[in-house]
């Protein structure tokens, strides 16, 4: 899991219109620039969008905010969507939901959920247990 100052890092700067639209167009470009190396449309464009990502998060950080400030910033971003996608598919999988909530599981309920819990990269179910409260999906 994510460290408490990473997580609120994260949380807060994806929850700004302006730092999510930069960090959706600078993720873009940098695939765009990745599937054309020698192409320096996508060399401009990348450089564009690093400079509107970093001018956003200025916005917000203030004028003390450096390049490895802007970096936490962005890789925070980055893992906190992918948390979001993570806790998405687990809210999908209705049957992992029931089973997970039921006390007495059958052998095969057992071995289901076991496949499950490697699926979604949980190492025992107390960190699945403590994933799924910190995303709201049990209580």
């Amino acid at each position: 899991m994510l460290s408490s100052k990473q997580e609120r890092i994260g949380q807060y700067f994806s929850n700004k219109k302006d730092v999510k639209t930069a960090y959706i167009k600078l993720k873009a470009a940098i695939e765009y620039a990745e599937s054309y190396p020698g192409n320096q449309l996508a060399v401009a464009r990348l450089e564009k969008a690093e400079e509107a990502f970093s001018k956003s998060v200025k916005d917000y950080w203030g004028c003390e905010a450096t390049q490895s400030s802007i970096d936490e910033v962005k890789e925070s971003i980055e893992k906190i969507s992918l948390l979001r996608q993570k806790a998405a598919r687990i809210k999908k999988d209705k049957k992992f939901l029931n089973l997970f909530h039921k006390t007495s599981l059958s052998s095969t309920e057992r071995e289901y959920l076991e496949v499950r819990f490697a699926a979604y990269g949980f190492i025992n179910p107390y960190a699945a247990e403590q994933f799924l409260l910190k995303a709201g999906l049990i209580n």
